[in-house]
């Protein structure tokens, strides 16, 4: 199981570096309307570095399930204090 996790996390890690090394999001984060002018889609980058950050949460949330007990209904009284 140990080595699954460890797989996971070196397979996320280098796909982050891979992501946050290319070109086009570098000259996003720097300046969105050089970027524009430069010819880079900004919408298409935009979403891959969204959906990337959805996956690592997704797998961060499945690494820390297991070890707090996580649940469907853990929230719920957190939301009816919240809204009461």
């Amino acid at each position: 199981m140990f080595l699954f996790f460890a797989l996971v996390i070196d397979a996320a890690i280098e796909g982050l570096d891979w992501l946050c090394n290319a070109p086009a999001f570098e000259a996003v984060a720097i300046d969105r309307r050089a970027a524009a002018l430069m010819g880079i889609n900004l919408r298409g980058v935009m979403a891959l570095s969204f959906a990337a950050a959805g996956t690592v949460a997704g797998l961060a949330g499945i690494l820390v399930a297991p070890n707090v007990s996580a649940h469907y209904l853990m929230g719920l009284p957190l939301a009816i204090q919240g809204f009461t």
